[in-house]
């Protein structure tokens, strides 16, 4: 069965994921930036694990953020997250919310140089 990020094996996703994560947990002090710490990530997932660079960077950036969701108070949810949406579970509810790609790259990605717009949870998802 196919992960639905770029056709990796999930498998396979869920292994580098994993290797990123320990890479990541084993080097935090060490380094100055979350960026070194990434770019880091991704050397090892393409030397020692033999990943291709664009399978080594999706793996490294969901494992970045599941180092950053242990401990606030949303995880996302892998399973039910795909190409256009990312499901985020609130931890102490359960209850789950969809976030459209498009709107975490428009109030994240590219926020305006003037003022940064808050992201806001969308409609809770009925499961």
């Amino acid at each position: 069965m196919s992960s639905p990020i770029l056709g990796i094996p999930e498998k396979r996703r869920k292994a580098l994921q994993l290797a990123a994560l320990q890479y990541m947990h084993r080097r935090k002090p060490s380094q100055d930036s979350d960026t070194a710490l990434c770019a880091g990530a991704v050397a090892h997932l393409v030397n020692d694990h033999c990943a291709s660079y664009r399978t080594a960077e999706v793996a490294t950036i969901a494992a970045y953020g599941e180092l950053r969701c242990n401990t606030g108070s949303y995880v996302i949810d892998q399973t039910m997250s795909n190409n256009d949406v990312v499901v985020l579970r609130e931890r102490k509810s359960g209850i789950f919310y969809a976030v459209p790609v498009d709107h975490i790259g428009e109030r994240c990605v590219e926020p305006s140089l003037t003022r940064r717009p808050k992201l806001s949870l969308v409609k809770p998802i009925d499961g």
